[in-house]
């Protein structure tokens, strides 16, 4: 049951952050990059999923493709499989009320993603900028 709440929550998280060009792979690399250091399922999950990220994320920035809600809730169900698969019930524990936590405060986590903080934010919209072809 926490496994399922997980895996679905993480998918939702990234869908809420998937409101710019290169938000949501961006959240899943930073949120998977510490799964690549556990063995086992959990740390191949992770580096599938970091790897699809990141094969992804040029041509998001760029505006030449886009994860929309179906690829965004792809990396973060793979996402979640690899939390669920690599926590004990803790871990599970503690996803899980994370997960539902954004979940209610939907709305601040998008506005978040969306106008971003401080210096973090200047770095993603020059980097997406970058990848912009002019119109």
């Amino acid at each position: 049951m926490l496994a399922g709440v997980v895996i679905a929550g993480t998918a939702h998280v990234v869908n809420l952050v998937d409101v710019r060009p290169g938000r949501a792979a961006g959240a899943v690399l930073a949120l998977g990059a510490p799964g690549l250091l556990r063995d086992g399922p959990a740390g191949e999950l992770a580096a599938v999923v970091t790897g699809v990220a990141t094969a992804v994320l040029p041509d998001d920035l760029g505006e030449r493709a886009m994860l929309g809600d179906t690829g965004a809730h792809a990396l973060g169900a793979l996402l979640g499989a690899a939390v669920a698969v690599g926590g004990g019930r803790a871990g599970l524990v503690a996803h899980a009320v994370a997960v539902t936590g954004a979940a209610v405060y939907g709305d601040r986590v998008s506005r978040l993603a969306r106008i971003g903080t401080g210096g973090t934010a200047r770095i993603g919209r020059r980097t997406a900028a970058r990848g912009r072809t002019p119109v």
